[in-house]
């Protein structure tokens, strides 16, 4: 028997229903970013006992009246106890309940003349928080250097955050520019050390000391580092900073020793695309979760970095030698790499609509509090939606502004797209920020994975017609 009295959400989970966005029913836990989609059932359990309303007599009855209701009340219960979803014992305050009054009360918002599935809230934002930065890397896609005209303070973010867990998101990514540089940056992380939702910090571990990384992993913060080559010779002149690369090693080491979760993202260039093998030992000794293998995108100072990118056939090159090197790690970590198949699904989609997750369950915030689609248009500074200094973020989401990334755009106007095979089983159709980065919102896509398969199957016929 379970006594239900005795039961308590864990308070590392977060409830949510987007009617509009699937009718979908979540739980995330933001310490292990682990998902779990709900059915009706399983959801009024948890937001029964989410507020506190938890006698057998009202958790049960709202199933149904029946011996099996009340068997598969009995049932999810077990499986959520088992998950740690719920918990069995004395409830106890934590810092997570200064809004705990407040959650299963709120009213579900519905997005006004949405033409595509639209959470009702963002479930993840990108946040920049400076354009500063120390270092003047070869392939930057913000350029970054010096700060934003306008960069806002930290009583703003403040308040940005504050309205980002009120609303229940998910994750935040903080990055930059180097997001460190910031000031007040250790007591911006402080404050989200005590912010129910997942915050993720990218770097270039170059300036971190002692006290940063230890309030990372007391807030539960996770590390992203870029590491752009497996030695010096390779990752500091694509930096452009000399002891770069044992800095950043050093630190991977105090990350792990102090259990701060990092992952890796390696921008694959001329120089250092021999050495992907050598990447992969690295995360292995240093204990990362993740690794990322990125190629250079011609945005941001990464336009004049010609000398740098890989040739078509050089790509496929590295593609096949992380295939082939990748199971040996596959148990120890995850890791991916960009290539044309990713974004090609063996399931059609009938779909007419264009839109991704840019207005739909994401949005990014640039240091200057201007709301963006998504993290290109903050490198891009194209198609701004409002900003969070001026208006609440609840209804710069409901904005009608969003409306281009919200199925505004009919496939059938979509230049290339509209005439290409692959277009029911293409997701890069959906990112228009990408097109925009060719010169045209509704033309082909920068990346457009048909066009660079047919480069690869090119690439490939020339080799065998000349060998």
């Amino acid at each position: 028997m379970i006594h239900t009295q005795s039961l308590h959400l864990s308070q590392d989970l977060i409830i949510r229903r987007d009617p509009q966005y699937f009718d979908s029913f979540t739980a995330f836990n933001f310490v292990n970013c682990k998902t779990y989609h709900l059915d009706h059932n399983q959801y009024r359990v948890l937001k029964l006992i989410e507020k506190r309303s938890t006698s057998e007599k009202d958790l049960f009855s709202s199933l149904g009246k029946g011996s099996k209701e009340r068997g598969r009340g009995e049932e999810i219960i077990s499986e959520f106890l088992k998950e740690g979803i719920l918990l069995e014992k004395i409830f106890e305050k934590t810092k997570y309940n200064t809004t705990e009054d407040n959650l299963g009360k709120k009213q579900v918002r519905f997005i006004p003349n949405s033409k595509v599935p639209v959470a009702s809230f963002p479930t993840r934002a990108d946040i920049f928080l400076t354009h500063r930065c120390n270092m003047k890397c070869i392939h930057c896609n913000v350029s970054a250097g010096k700060p934003l005209k306008n960069e806002i303070d930290v009583d703003d973010w403040k308040n940005i955050f504050d309205q980002l867990e009120e609303e229940k998101i998910f994750k935040i990514q903080i990055s930059g520019g180097e997001s460190t540089i910031y000031p007040g940056f250790s007591e911006l992380i402080t404050y989200l050390g005590d912010k129910k939702f997942k915050t993720s910090v990218l770097t270039n571990a170059n300036r971190l000391d002692d006290e940063i990384i230890e309030l990372f992993a007391k807030s539960r913060i996770s590390v992203g580092v870029s590491l752009d080559g497996a030695t010096p010779d390779t990752h500091d002149p694509f930096r452009k900073s000399k002891g770069s690369f044992q800095r950043v090693l050093n630190n991977l080491r105090k990350f792990q020793d102090l259990g701060i979760q990092s992952t890796i993202t390696t921008v694959i260039h001329k120089k250092n695309q021999h050495q992907i093998q050598q990447i992969f030992d690295i995360c292995q000794e240093y204990g990362v979760k993740m690794l990322c293998f990125v190629f250079i995108d011609e945005v941001g100072r990464g336009v004049s970095a010609q000398d740098w990118m890989l040739s078509v056939e050089e790509k496929i090159k590295a593609r096949e030698y992380f295939h082939e090197i990748y199971p040996k790690y596959k148990e120890l970590f995850y890791a991916t790499i960009v290539q044309p198949e990713n974004y090609i699904s063996t399931i059609k989609n009938s779909q007419q609509s264009v839109f991704c997750k840019a207005g739909t369950y994401s949005m990014a915030i640039d240091s200057d509090g201007t709301v963006f689609p998504c993290t290109m248009g903050v490198q891009l500074g194209a198609i701004p939606i409002g900003n969070a200094t001026i208006k609440p973020l609840v209804e710069i989401w409901e904005s009608k502004n969003w409306d281009l990334f919200r199925g505004e755009i009919p496939l059938n106007q979509l230049s290339a797209c509209s005439n290409c095979s692959l277009n029911m089983n293409c997701s890069m159709k959906k990112c228009r920020m990408r097109s925009l980065l060719n010169g045209d919102i509704q033309g082909r896509p920068s990346g457009c994975p048909s066009a660079e398969m047919k480069e690869i199957e090119q690439a490939i016929f020339d080799k065998d017609c000349f060998n």
